[in-house]
């Protein structure tokens, strides 16, 4: 059986990502998909919504994601538990 091939994303440049913060301004904490070779962004609340945006306009594109007016499209509070004590709701 072959490997999956997972696509490169890349980084849209730090110029393009501050000139979506500032032009998006008004739109804090929504997600943003970027599509780094057009430079086209399309928001969206969550990153399902703006995937669906970006896909209509640029099917099969490979998107990059950010949070307007943070750091970060994601943060990660809590950490892992073990299987073996994992509620019976995630199983």
């Amino acid at each position: 059986m072959g490997r999956l091939r997972v696509p490169e994303i890349r980084r849209p440049t730090d110029r393009r990502l501050r000139e979506i913060h500032a032009s998006a301004r008004k739109h804090k904490g929504q997600i943003a998909a970027v599509d780094p070779d057009s430079g086209q962004f399309f928001l969206g609340p969550t990153v399902v919504d703006a995937v669906r945006k970006a896909r209509k306009a640029i099917p099969g594109g490979i998107f990059y994601f950010i949070r307007i007016g943070h750091r970060t499209a994601h943060v990660h509070h809590g950490g892992l538990i073990p299987f073996s004590q994992a509620p019976l709701a995630l199983l």
